[in-house]
């Protein structure tokens, strides 16, 4: 589950959150800035020739998008330019779980991998429930995050000192002068038993 669009959710549930993109921190973090707009992004299609990297993404609904060019581009075209959409999001979650940047031609050479994997394992073709696969993963992955953070928030505001020992707990593991990174998480067994609650109490999916 990727983390990018997740402070945008958040920001339209009115969680005061910072909302600019972390890379080039002046646009809204949208899932369609973080595919297309983003320096980030733009700097993979440039490699690519042809209509695949002059192609119009004004539609900001993935699967919408990828419907309206289908008449516009080749088969060719259009998988190599799904792929490289999650490509993008993947070298982007990377990006900031591991503090790494991945070279644009490494992002588009994994992109033509994954490519070739997939129609040599799978199917000749990408499928419309492929599609659909990497909607939910730059949609519904980022929703429900920005779900589940508001109501952590939530519950720990109406729970003063439950928000205290989280904060205590967070300043004796990682002080104050850096932020959380996913090594921490080990050492902070009060904050998962906060998030595990707070998913059992307020599941983002119905079971």
């Amino acid at each position: 589950m990727g983390c990018g669009g997740t402070s945008y959710f958040m920001h339209q549930r009115r969680v005061n959150v910072d909302t600019r993109c972390e890379f080039c921190l002046h646009n809204t973090e949208t899932v369609h800035h973080i595919l297309w707009e983003c320096p980030f992004a733009q700097n993979v299609w440039a490699l690519f020739r042809g209509r695949t990297q002059k192609c119009s993404n004004a539609v900001s609904d993935f699967f919408l998008l990828f419907r309206q060019l289908r008449s516009t581009l080749s088969q060719q075209e259009l998988e190599k330019w799904a792929v490289t959409a999650w490509a993008i999001w993947a070298a982007r979650n990377k990006f900031y779980f591991q503090h790494y940047q991945t070279h644009p031609k490494v992002i588009a050479d994994m992109a033509c991998g994954l490519l070739e994997e997939y129609q040599s394992h799978f199917l000749p073709s990408i499928s419309d429930e492929f599609l659909y696969v990497l909607k939910n993963l730059f949609t519904a992955g980022t929703d429900t995050s920005s779900s589940i953070i508001e109501w952590a928030l939530t519950e720990m505001l109406k729970n003063p000192s439950i928000l205290k020992r989280a904060h205590d707990e967070m300043d004796q593991v990682i002080g104050r002068n850096r932020r959380l990174e996913e090594a921490d998480i080990a050492k902070l067994p009060y904050l998962q038993a906060i998030c595990k609650e707070t998913m059992r109490k307020h599941p983002s999916t119905r079971h």
